[in-house]
């Protein structure tokens, strides 16, 4: 169980095609010995550039998946270190293949490298959530993210937010329109992942995501090869 969270606090922008667009990582409430997420962002719409480096160094990333859009991240010192709000960690750098918004495109997930963070507490450590926090507030409508890795072979990782607890709907729909897989169920607030195989799809081909929730709906496609 999490004591608290440690959040990121990001620039809520939207981006046009072209763009070079710099995203900055910048303090919030910010006392830790050490860090660590998997940020994954859309490769359909960024290709990452560079790290301008802050508090964290190039050596606490890991670039080699960056190409599909995640990139690991940990960092640690031997004693807390404080901030002050909004002094930027890390910057990132991305092109922009797509319009866009930041908050669409973004998002912490588990894997390869667990969110997390670690602060002292009474001499204790505790262990904290790691966020995104966008410059208006945090997320506060359902997103749904794009699969990774896509296109793909065997299987796929979908990963979704939802601000609140509710019912939440995954319908898989082929390239005809027809639904082939549904999946329905009562979901606490927060990120959520699946996995979905080639075979419970029904093989190759462009299939469509949709997660839709009361009020709202969103779509994604992949893409399945042979």
């Amino acid at each position: 169980n999490f004591a608290g969270e440690l959040l990121f606090e990001l620039p809520d922008e939207r981006f046009a095609a072209g763009e070079v667009i710099e995203v900055p990582f910048r303090a919030k409430d910010f006392a830790v010995i050490g860090f660590q997420f998997s940020l994954y962002f859309d490769a359909d719409q960024l290709e990452f550039i560079e790290l301008k480096p802050g508090l964290a160094a190039p050596s606490n990333f890991g670039f080699t998946q960056a190409e599909r859009g995640i990139i690991p991240v940990s960092w640690n010192e031997s004693k807390t270190v404080k901030v002050d709000d909004g002094t930027e960690l890390f910057t990132l750098r991305f092109r922009s293949l797509r319009n866009g918004s930041l908050r669409n495109v973004l998002n912490i997930q588990h894997q390869p490298t667990p969110a997390e963070a670690y602060a002292e507490s009474n001499g204790q450590l505790e262990l904290l959530d790691v966020n995104l926090v966008f410059a208006n507030g945090l997320q506060t409508a359902p997103e749904l993210y794009a699969n990774v890795p896509n296109p793909f072979r065997k299987n796929t990782t979908i990963s979704f937010f939802l601000p609140e607890n509710t019912t939440a709907t995954l319908t898989f729909i082929d390239a005809s329109g027809r639904p082939v897989k549904v999946i329905q169920q009562d979901y606490d607030s927060g990120t959520h992942e699946l996995t979905v195989t080639k075979d419970e799809l029904g093989g190759a081909g462009v299939y469509y995501y949709r997660l839709e929730t009361p009020g709202t709906t969103a779509v994604r496609r992949m893409v399945v090869l042979d």
